[in-house]
């Protein structure tokens, strides 16, 4: 038995590992942009931000907002208002004689079960402008370069959906470092899946596509009963529709930054929201990464379980192997965005992170209940 144990645990390692290395090279060949200057841009643009209980956080992304260096006459910032519980409308409105549109979802709907995220969302591109939209989170910031930036890649390569890099903030201790970690690493590895074209994931905090083509292909059609995904489902049916028209800007002066998950609890919830959406995803590729790190994060969990009866060597394998790879493809992101300190928890996030995949990636199967933002989901 701890023979076949360890010849599954070396293919599932060794497949792993064949992965992060390619997605690690995708990562690497895809070209750093960076906007000429001067830069007059000529396209439209409408930010949506669709906020439920973001008060906290929802003055600092409009000021970030307000502040880009792109004319003001080309841009508009609509916020949509999902029926918040806390001040997060009036921080909004406090941003009207600066041009800032609100928009409440309970002038349009009665009862707040009927609303969603989603719903929310394309509230706001009803109302919008703007040749492009620019999706956008109100727990986020942005730099001033952030929109002349992605706009202008827009405007030299006329792709139809544009993803950019997003990062968690990093100060706070293991958890909130483990997240930026992590999401750090998903940067790499939606950027090499676009540029490689073999599948598909962004993050809807720092996403533009062409209004028209949001139209074209239905918007949110066919995953409104999901929380989650406005981000991914959109991309996916795009690149059905306009195959090899996605691109992602890897830029630093593009990047957003948002909030992590403050407590494990908070956690819990938002990362079983992410994996519930797996099951839906329209294309394979993503779900079978997503089913091969789950399948290795298990075999280098029951091996050190199980060592007495399989031996240590599978465990040993497994999670160098792991490590190794992850380690490579992380330090090419952590510094292209100046991050290489997160590294120096590298150990212990790497520790958690085969716990974490374990754990969330198996109840994200079966569990399909969560809270979010003061509602309930299944």
């Amino acid at each position: 038995m701890a023979l076949w144990w360890f010849l599954g645990v070396l293919s599932l390692a060794g497949l792993y590992a064949w992965l992060l290395e390619s997605l690690r090279k995708g990562w690497e060949s895809l070209p750093v942009w960076t906007l000429s200057h001067p830069f007059f841009p000529t396209t439209t643009v409408s930010i949506v931000v669709p906020v439920r209980n973001e008060a906290a956080g929802l003055g600092r992304c409009l000021s970030s907002l307000l502040a880009q260096d792109y004319p003001a006459d080309r841009m508009e910032i609509i916020v949509v208002d999902d029926f918040s519980e806390d001040d997060t409308a009036e921080v909004a409105e406090g941003f009207a004689n600066r041009g800032v549109q609100l928009i409440r979802m309970r002038d349009r709907l009665s009862d707040a079960r009927q609303s969603s995220k989603k719903m929310a969302l394309t509230t706001g591109i009803q109302a919008a402008k703007g040749q492009l939209l620019a999706t956008f989170d109100g727990d986020s910031w942005a730099p001033p370069t952030w929109l002349p930036t992605m706009v202008g890649y827009y405007e030299k390569f006329r792709s139809v959906l544009l993803a950019g890099p997003v990062l968690f903030s990093e100060n706070g201790g293991l958890l909130e470092q483990f997240q930026a970690l992590d999401l750090c690493g998903m940067t790499g590895i939606s950027a090499a899946g676009i540029h490689r074209n073999w599948f598909h994931l962004g993050n809807g905090t720092n996403l533009l596509y062409e209004r028209e083509a949001f139209l074209e292909t239905g918007g949110f059609s066919g995953t409104e009963s999901l929380a989650s995904g406005d981000d991914v489902f959109a991309m996916q049916k795009m690149a059905r529709a306009f195959p090899g028209r996605l691109a992602y800007v890897k830029s630093a002066d593009a990047l957003v930054q948002t909030t992590p998950a403050p407590d494990w609890k908070a956690f819990w919830d938002q990362r079983l929201r992410w994996g519930g959406k797996a099951s839906a995803y329209l294309e394979w590729q993503l779900t079978a990464v997503g089913a091969l790190t789950l399948a290795v994060s298990w075999a280098i969990l029951l091996s050190f379980l199980f060592i007495p009866r399989v031996g240590a060597w599978a465990f040993l394998f497994g999670f160098g192997l792991k490590s190794m790879v992850d380690y490579r493809l992380l330090s090419r992101t952590a510094h292209f965005f100046n991050r290489s300190s997160l590294l120096l928890v590298f150990w212990q996030a790497q520790l958690l992170h085969v716990l974490y995949i374990v754990v969330v990636g198996s109840a994200a199967v079966f569990l399909k209940r969560y809270n979010w933002k003061g509602r309930r989901h299944k």
